[in-house]
């Protein structure tokens, strides 16, 4: 069973991520990339988040970063626009994997 616990890092309360009360940081080291398993990890997070009443997420990457930006395209991520978000990109999504991949509602 995935554990979710409470995450309010105040400093990254952003008025534009209101709509995506839960926050997302993913790593996978080299070896284990293009296998599957970081698809596996965040479906198994949507799915607890989703379980949970959580209607969105969000995550912040450096907008250089062109593969997981590639990444979060394939799993149904779009922008969010953030004012004066510096090298950072801001992404969000939907908790249920079956709805379509728009804006948090």
């Amino acid at each position: 069973m995935t554990t979710v616990r409470p995450y309010r890092p105040e400093r990254m309360v952003l008025p534009e991520l209101a709509a995506y009360p839960a926050h997302l940081h993913i790593d996978l080291l080299p070896d284990h990339q293009r296998k599957g398993h970081g698809r596996a990890l965040m479906n198994a997070f949507l799915d607890a988040l989703h379980g949970r009443g959580v209607p969105a997420v969000h995550l912040g990457m450096v907008s250089t970063n062109t593969p997981a930006r590639a990444f979060y395209d394939r799993l149904g991520f779009h922008e969010i626009p953030v004012a004066d978000s510096g090298p950072v990109t801001y992404l969000g999504r939907r908790t249920d994997r079956t709805a379509p991949p728009t804006a948090a509602a």
